[in-house]
């Protein structure tokens, strides 16, 4: 009895370890697995995980002219325009995120005469924005053909230092024996405060035939008298983002490694603007180079 018990444990041990159909997988080198658990190790080595790719994208330094609207910000509308655009997205991606800063400047001087009036304005334009939106490329070998659109907002402050000068003239003229002159011809000039006064005396004196006699001379003195009176004035008004929509096109070709040159044409519309109760728009057209760099 104990010896048949022995006989069928030493079968079952024997049955256990032996090794199954399932356990001799060849492994990659095309030698047997020498158990069951090797024959998942060549599953093991060859699994991957796989992980996302980077970002790309492109950074343009615009330098260029952004013309603003003529009735008003002249005469200082036409002004030199920096900024800065960039582009970020996956590898492949047709459209992308498009962001730009910018910021223009202009001192200008404009003199205006009318009558006895004339004016003499100082003019300081200054636009600062910023923007948001998507932008679309297309590339052919080097060439890079592009377009964007988005939102703006846009600020936008005028400091104007003014001086206005008001002429008048009047003159007088008296005539007198020349035996009889009270005074000669005099020339004199007085300032006050903001205020100049030119007094311009001339003599004139007319004989007869005979030179010798002056009973029948005379002499005429007019006195001319002009008075210029300045006012001057500085005024300063800013007006801060204002939304807009912009739209940009442009082109851009690699000419070594990463790095391009391009042109572009970019528009800025729909804004409405208010300078000390004096209500314009933001709005322009702007023309640059650009320089780029992608990554």
């Amino acid at each position: 009895m104990i010896k048949n018990k022995l006989t069928l444990i030493l079968a079952l041990a024997s049955l256990a370890l032996a090794p199954t159909h399932s356990s001799a997988q060849e492994t990659p080198s095309g030698q047997p697995a020498k158990s069951g658990s090797l024959s998942l190790m060549p599953m093991l080595a060859t699994a991957q995980v796989e992980t996302p790719s980077g970002y790309s994208g492109a950074v343009d330094v615009l330098f260029g002219q952004r013309n603003l609207t003529t009735r008003y910000y002249a005469p200082a509308e036409a002004q030199p325009a920096v900024g800065i655009d960039l582009e970020i997205g996956r590898p492949g991606w047709l459209i992308k995120p498009f962001f730009s800063a910018l910021s223009s400047t202009k001192d200008a001087v404009a003199v205006t005469s009318s009558g006895s009036r004339s004016s003499t304005i100082n003019n300081t334009t200054t636009t600062s924005e910023v923007g948001a939106g998507l932008k679309a490329s297309v590339a052919i070998d080097d060439l890079t053909i592009y377009g964007a659109a988005g939102a703006a907002w846009i600020s936008v402050k005028v400091k104007e230092a003014s001086t206005t000068a008001n002429t008048s003239t009047t003159s007088t003229s008296n005539t007198y024996q020349a035996t009889s002159v009270p005074s000669s011809a005099t020339t004199t000039t007085t300032t006050t405060s903001g205020t100049t006064t030119t007094t311009v005396q001339t003599t004139t004196t007319t004989t007869n035939d005979d030179p010798a006699d002056l009973s029948t001379a005379t002499t005429t003195i007019t006195t001319s008298t002009t008075t210029t009176t300045t006012t001057s004035a500085n005024d300063e008004a800013t007006d801060n983002w204002r939304s807009g929509l912009f739209g940009v096109a442009g082109i851009a070709y690699r000419i070594w490694g990463r790095m391009s040159l391009g042109v572009q044409v970019r528009t800025l519309t729909g804004t409405e603007v208010n300078l000390s109760g004096v209500k314009g728009d933001g709005n322009y057209t702007q023309y640059a180079a650009t320089l780029g760099w992608s990554f």
